[in-house]
């Protein structure tokens, strides 16, 4: 009689511990959901587009090409830029707390057949913590690609604030 008690209470927990870790797993799907819905409805309406004139590795010269976008305190904004054949791909999605998603690319454009992806990854983040990633081909480094979108992400945000015309929209 004693164990079966013991088994009915083990289902028990069982069962609750599996509501639980379905009802947390599904709220932070529905949040994420909303995050991409927010994405979305910003990407489509980009306040600002602006180039970027830099030169790197001494000789090269780059065009970044950035679209900025800012809906009840987030930003959403892009940069994209070609060296060589590699197209690269960025998008950040933040608010004053930090970056809540992001993803990059890197496409190998080949001009007698399709593009080839090299690297993607697509970020979400809380309280800049990495909550759910995906990604594709293999980046160089030790360090975890999310620590270094964070880190970009924190470099390009102050680049944005460098172009004074279009932070006043964001400040305001």
């Amino acid at each position: 009689m004693a164990y079966e008690v013991h088994v009915m209470k083990q289902i028990q927990l069982t069962l609750v511990l599996s509501i639980l870790a379905v009802a947390a797993f599904s709220q932070r799907t529905t949040e994420l959901d909303r995050v991409m819905e927010n994405v979305d409805q910003i990407a489509t309406n980009w306040q600002k587009s602006f180039y970027v004139d830099k030169t790197i590795d001494g000789d090269k010269k780059v065009r970044e090409r950035w679209n900025c976008a800012v809906d009840r305190g987030n930003i959403l904004f892009r940069i994209e830029y070609q060296i060589d054949s590699l197209e690269y791909y960025e998008l950040y999605y933040g608010n004053r707390a930090g970056l809540i998603y992001s993803e990059e690319f890197e496409t190998m454009n080949y001009t007698s057949r399709e593009d080839e992806v090299r690297y993607g990854g697509i970020y979400y983040f809380r309280n800049s913590g990495l909550q759910h990633f995906a990604s594709l081909g293999r980046k160089t480094g030790r360090v975890h690609p999310s620590q270094v979108t964070l880190a970009r992400f924190d470099k390009r945000l102050d680049e944005l604030k460098s172009n004074s015309t279009f932070w006043q929209l964001i400040r305001r």
